[in-house]
């Protein structure tokens, strides 16, 4: 906004900018390919709560409750710690006969990104209407 006195009289005009999508998120300029700000991503519940629970939330809610920031090209969390995003597996109709040995391969792949990054894990079935499965 810029204020200006004209002939005695205020004069007050507000500059407009136009913004796409990308830019008023903020966060899809830096999300990897395939996901979108509305991607479904699991919420660990926190230490504090006994719960197994997990929730489910919007890549957007995750990125702005970690008070992510797109720099550089990369998403990074309030502490400077890069995100990556891991899509998990197991989301099998009928697993194979070693399944067992794939996911603990999953859950080391897990601990040793959470190490480096902080991690967001996108669910292997995201929400799937029943009544499109053919």
């Amino acid at each position: 906004m810029i204020t200006a006195a004209l002939n005695g009289a205020f004069v007050i005009s507000v500059l407009c900018c136009t913004f796409t999508p990308a830019q008023r998120n903020g966060f899809d300029g830096c999300l990897p390919a395939g996901i979108s700000s509305e991607t479904m991503v699991l919420v660990q519940p926190s230490k504090s709560t006994s719960r197994t629970v997990t929730k489910r939330a919007t890549v957007k809610e995750r990125l702005i409750q970690l008070r992510a920031r797109c720099k550089g090209g990369k998403l990074r969390d309030r502490a400077g710690r890069e995100i990556y995003f891991y899509t998990l597996i197991g989301c099998w109709g009928n697993p194979p006969a070693n399944y067992l040995e794939i996911l603990q391969r999953q859950e080391r792949e897990i601990q040793r990104l959470k190490k480096r990054y902080t991690l967001i894990q996108i669910p292997c079935a995201q929400a799937i209407d029943p009544r499109k499965i053919n």
